[in-house]
């Protein structure tokens, strides 16, 4: 038994007995992990806002290496990324990114890049002014770190529809500053969404489910 630290990005949650909470983190060291918060669900809780979804943490762990049940001792958030919570849709998309990485991500596996990825796509969601396309945008990056080839592997989106195909391509290739502000139709942008599901749900079998508040 030891104590860790790290940064952490909370992706859900779900109650834990009487006052704890498990957490499904991403986190900087140790990939992704699931923790225990003790008493985090009663009221007035030291860890419960440090600990709030789509805020970046310093955490303390108290456990072994690749164990489902270190406990989280301390807490203090270092980046609230303050605008998702200005648009249901900001928050809507963080959590379908959230789901994104945890589908496509096996636990304990240790990628800064991937850290990045999901801590980068969530300061653009907090200022864009078009969220739809950041999410996408993150899926397709996503799947390239993890070893997955959406343009060659899922040929059906090329086929469909070119356009799609092109819009990927395009996305694939923006930085992240001129992402923030890319203007797509909304048809455009819910069609390669589609097709990406459709792609992860073939090779991770990660079904969609509604984004449910932590």
């Amino acid at each position: 038994m030891r104590y860790e630290k790290t940064n952490c990005i909370a992706l859900d949650a779900s109650p834990s007995g009487e006052s704890d909470k498990t957490l499904l983190l991403c986190t900087q060291t140790f990939g992704k992990i699931t923790a225990v918060a003790p008493g985090a669900l009663k009221p007035a809780a030291r860890l419960s806002a440090s600990l709030e979804p789509f805020r970046e943490s310093r955490i303390s762990l108290w456990g072994r290496p690749h164990s489902f049940r270190n406990r989280i001792t301390s807490a203090v958030v270092e980046e609230p990324f303050a605008g998702l919570f200005d648009s249901g849709e900001r928050i809507r998309q963080a959590f379908e990114c959230a789901r994104i990485y945890a589908a496509v991500t096996p636990y304990f596996e240790t990628d800064d890049v991937k850290y990045n990825l999901v801590r980068r796509s969530l300061e653009l969601l907090s200022r864009s002014d078009n969220p739809r396309v950041i999410t996408p945008a993150f899926t397709l990056r996503m799947l390239k770190i993890s070893g997955y080839d959406f343009a060659r592997q899922y040929p059906r989106a090329r086929l469909a529809d070119r356009r799609i195909a092109v819009l990927a391509e395009r996305l694939a290739r923006l930085s992240g500053d001129d992402l923030a502000f890319e203007k797509v139709d909304d048809e455009s942008a819910s069609r390669l969404t589609f097709a990406l599901e459709a792609y992860i749900e073939d090779i991770c079998g990660a079904k969609r489910r509604p984004a449910a508040a932590l």
